[in-house]
């Protein structure tokens, strides 16, 4: 094999393992961003089980809920 195939192919393994180290670091990302997001949606669900809780305690259902955010958007 010729020394400018030899080095063609050694370009190659390089550019291959650049974008498979790219890759690897987009999915890294990725996956620290879906974490972030699962926690943000676990926080908001607890905000959410606690705010119904105090509601019902007070009295107050899903339904009232429900009427006073219709009434808050008409405004």
């Amino acid at each position: 094999m010729g020394n400018i195939k030899k080095n063609m192919l050694k370009h190659d393994a390089q550019d291959q393992e650049q974008w498979a180290n790219y890759y690897k670091n987009e999915l890294n990302e990725a996956q620290i961003r879906i974490k972030s997001l699962e926690n943000e949606r676990d926080n908001y669900k607890n905000a959410l089980e606690t705010l119904m809780s105090v509601l019902s305690s007070k009295g107050i259902d899903l339904e009232d809920v429900e009427r006073m955010l219709k009434n808050y958007t008409k405004v």
